[in-house]
């Protein structure tokens, strides 16, 4: 993938990790993270070597959001350039994950009582579906 990565990508065996590795704006949404997410995510399927895959995040941030600074920095207009990233990018995704044939796993650090707390989330099941042969 040319320019700026995204992601930091692990294969063990059947296992693959996305981790969200955007220090700088905190692992925010962005149409980059979403392009290369969705690559990934597609590249998974493909090679039918994946069978469980794990969106993780590096750094103190899961994330923090939508990119709005990248909004900013734009002539288009913000409220347009919003509805068509969430269009055009991030609901791709989201559909990208609701379709895969393996389970997807949010792993997320949070942290409580100055703690950190490892949380392990099913999103496939969240997005109503249940898998059989994972």
């Amino acid at each position: 993938m040319e320019g700026k990565s995204y992601l930091k990508c692990r294969q063990e065996d059947s296992v693959l990790e996305l981790s969200l590795a955007d220090d700088s704006t905190r692992n925010a949404v962005s149409e980059g993270l979403c392009k290369e997410l969705l690559d990934r995510l597609e590249q998974a399927v493909a090679d039918r070597k994946t069978k469980v895959v794990i969106l993780s995040a590096q750094g103190e941030y899961f994330c923090s959001g939508g990119d709005f600074k990248a909004f900013i920095n734009s002539d288009e207009n913000i409220a347009d350039q919003v509805s068509r990233t969430i269009r055009d990018f991030f609901n791709p995704v989201v559909r990208s994950i609701r379709e895969l044939p393996m389970p997807v796993i949010a792993a997320v650090l949070m942290r409580t009582q100055d703690r950190p707390v490892f949380l392990k989330s099913l999103i496939s099941s969240v997005a109503g579906r249940t898998h059989r042969n994972a």
